[in-house]
């Protein structure tokens, strides 16, 4: 599975115009074996459907989404969780552990602290 976080910087990127890039995480089992940051990824005329599809990824985690741009993901097949802020590790680790725990509509951690 290809966990993939929209950021800016080391956070999670609040808002689509400051999206830095994409860091990556390869989960085998619940478990993260490969993280790769992919910075700057949308050229001009480039979508990010055309950049996470690419990619290979299977979920994308983010703060917020316009609608318009969350449906063309989703058409993909990538599945896009909405509610994300603060560090990209926490986020990431925030959704693994309800996702292993079986409540994968349930981020308890989604919000920085």
């Amino acid at each position: 599975m290809l966990v993939a976080v929209a950021s800016a910087g080391s956070d999670v990127c609040t808002e689509q115009a400051t999206l830095a890039g994409f860091m990556c995480y390869t989960v085998e089992r619940g478990i993260i074996v490969r993280c790769r940051n992919y910075s700057s990824p949308i050229a001009p005329g480039e979508s990010w459907v055309c950049v996470l599809t690419s990619l290979g990824v299977d979920t994308l985690l983010v703060h917020a989404l316009d609608q318009a741009v969350r449906s063309q993901i989703e058409r993909q097949g990538i599945d896009v969780v909405e509610g994300f802020c603060g560090s990209i590790e926490r986020a990431v680790q925030a959704y693994l552990s309800a996702l292993m725990h079986g409540c994968d509509d349930d981020y308890p951690e989604l919000a920085a602290v």
